[in-house]
């Protein structure tokens, strides 16, 4: 009976964090996202070095584009979500191994109980 409990304990947390694996997955992939139409964005202001003589300092605009700072606020929400994740991916896989070593224990120790 107590190692059924273990089992299903380890099966839950393994759940979580495969869903905590997918949500960072999907994270990582807005943040891509959001990277690549900042560089669009970034591209337009520096135009042609070599033929445009205001591309340096249009260049320098780049960060105050309303456009800009909305993905820069996104990318900013997505990585304190990011952090929060594997901070608590974390807790979560110390406690797993934790429970294993709990269960490796536990059959240890009713093994030896019955030789």
């Amino acid at each position: 009976m107590t190692m059924s409990c273990y089992q299903l304990n380890i099966f839950a947390m393994q759940s979580r964090i495969n869903k905590f694996n997918r949500q960072l997955t999907s994270i990582s992939d807005k943040r891509t996202n959001v990277t690549m139409q900042m560089n669009q964005i970034i591209k337009q202001y520096q135009g042609d070095y070599d033929k445009d003589v205001t591309a340096t300092e249009n260049s320098k605009n780049w960060s105050e584009d309303p456009k800009v700072i909305l993905l820069t606020n996104q990318d900013n929400k997505f990585d304190m979500e990011q952090k929060t994740i594997e901070t608590e991916l974390n807790a979560l896989t110390k406690a797993l191994e934790n429970l294993e070593k709990a269960q490796e224990t536990c059959i240890k120790n009713g093994v030896a109980k019955l030789a």
